[in-house]
């Protein structure tokens, strides 16, 4: 959509970015293609998406920011992406200002429900 001259993309949402992680993570996105997704479509991200997803494209770009340093390796990249993808964070809030952060995880679970779609299977 354009905006007075103006490119501006649409909310990023999580769904998106787990199933992009998931397809660099089965071979079928690059890590160049999925870093040029991922900087183009958060790049406002804190002007309109929520702590969730904020939260999680950080979770990424730490990942990638330690891969690109040389302090993980390919497959130390793949496993924490994996992890990343099977973590769920879900956050209630109360009546009051308290908020919750209750995280699960299925690691080593290779399957990756996505909005619909068969399960998609990696090797990590």
């Amino acid at each position: 959509m354009r905006v007075g001259g103006v490119e501006w993309l649409a909310m990023i949402s999580e769904a998106q970015i787990r199933e992009h992680v998931a397809n660099y993570l089965a071979g079928k996105e690059s890590l160049d293609s999925f870093e040029d997704w991922l900087v183009e479509h958060s790049w406002n991200m804190h002007l309109d998406s929520s702590e969730s997803v904020q939260d999680l494209v950080n979770e990424v770009e730490i990942r990638l920011s330690e891969y690109s340093s040389g302090h993980l390796s390919d497959r130390a990249l793949r496993r924490e992406l994996y992890q990343i993808l099977n973590n769920n964070s879900v956050v209630i809030d109360l009546e009051t200002t308290t908020r919750t952060r209750l995280r699960t995880s299925s690691f080593p679970t290779t399957h990756f429900p996505l909005a619909g779609r068969p399960p998609l299977e990696v090797s990590v």
